[in-house]
């Protein structure tokens, strides 16, 4: 008879034990390679992401009230050049009419010379009419004396011989001094009317330039000169004058232009609204567009979530503190969020579309 011994199959522990250590060692395996895939695809984000400073601009912001400051002071100074360019409009004004009075009171000095010479004119017609009506005068006057002489002399005769009294004597011997008086002032009147016409001729001479200017033609001719000069400062202080209010003009429009241009900023319109920004240094600004989402982080890479989005890149340089403390250049992006709390973050992350 054949000697059978019994078998028994090993123990189920005995046989698994490998099985689990190779389990574990895979999950093990697994979980660092996972752990190591999560560590490069978070650093693949983090240097492809933009990291921003986010800030909330309210009316009471020391940026804010630096623009509203900047803005008043936009606005003051267009106030100036507009009272600036006033005060020139009326500077113009007074010059013009000082330009048009002056210009009248020249065509009259002017005008003033042939009057004078008409004038002269007239006089020397009316000094040889009166020269000759004393010569007509003094002829009449020298028979009538020596007529009452004749009766003079005959009176005396008279008188001796009683035919009269002396006091009809008397009063011829009076007439022949009357008429010898008359004589003598018609004389002087010639002689008057001769000094006239000799003058008045003589200015004529004058204003005709065959003799030296009358000091009536020098006083007038400095009159004119000075007139000239006069109108010549006037029309120099217009054209400045105008110059002026052109370049005022200029200015307040180009004012306007600038005050326009700030007031639809985003920046600006937070002097009346509270806005959402976000600061981003020029290192990080090819990674920031608009449409690009906002994240916020724990611990800057762990747990992302979405909190928003980029509305616009804001025009203009400013100087903040970046995501890591330090003072850098750069440029505001208006953000619009979902979650406001996320505006008190030290740090944003923007990523691009994807």
């Amino acid at each position: 008879m054949a000697n059978f011994a019994p078998t028994f199959p090993s123990p189920p522990v005995a046989l698994s034990r490998p099985l689990l250590v190779r389990l574990a060692s895979l999950l093990a395996l697994g979980f660092v390679l996972a752990t190591v895939l999560w560590v490069a695809y978070s650093a693949w984000r983090a240097a492809s992401d933009a990291f921003v400073a986010p800030l909330s601009l309210s009316p009471d912001s020391a940026l804010v009230l630096d623009g509203k400051l900047r803005l008043t002071e936009l606005e003051l100074e267009r106030a100036r050049a507009r009272a600036e360019a006033e005060q020139a409009a009326a500077e113009l004004a007074d010059a013009d009419a000082e330009i048009a009075e002056l210009e009248g009171l020249k065509r009259t000095v002017t005008a003033a010379a042939p009057w004078t010479q008409n004038l002269h004119s007239v006089e020397a017609s009316a000094g040889a009419a009166r020269l000759q009506n004393a010569a007509q005068q003094q002829s009449v006057l020298a028979r009538m004396i020596a007529k009452q002489q004749q009766v003079a002399e005959l009176g005396r005769k008279n008188l001796e011989a009683g035919v009269i009294n002396r006091a009809e004597y008397e009063r011829e011997e009076q007439r022949l001094d009357q008429l010898v008086l008359a004589s003598l002032e018609a004389a002087r009147s010639r002689v008057d009317s001769e000094s006239a016409v000799r003058k008045v001729r003589l200015g004529q001479r004058s204003l005709e330039g065959g003799a030296p200017p009358m000091p009536e033609m020098v006083a007038r001719e400095d009159l004119s000169v000075r007139l000239g000069l006069q109108l010549l400062h006037l029309q120099a202080k217009k054209a400045a004058r105008l110059a002026a209010k052109q370049a005022l003009l200029e200015r307040v429009g180009k004012l306007e232009e600038l005050i326009a241009h700030l007031k639809r900023l985003p920046l600006y319109q937070a002097v009346e609204t509270q806005l959402d920004v976000a600061f981003v240094p020029y290192t990080q600004l090819e990674g920031v567009r608009a449409g690009d989402r906002v994240l916020r982080c724990t611990l800057v890479v762990f747990g992302c979530r979405e909190v928003g989005v980029v509305s616009a890149l804001l025009p203009g340089e400013v100087m903040q503190p970046d995501p890591w403390g330090s003072t850098e250049r750069g440029q505001f992006a208006l953000l619009v969020l979902s979650d406001r709390s996320a505006a008190h973050a030290r740090t944003l992350r923007v990523r691009g579309g994807g």
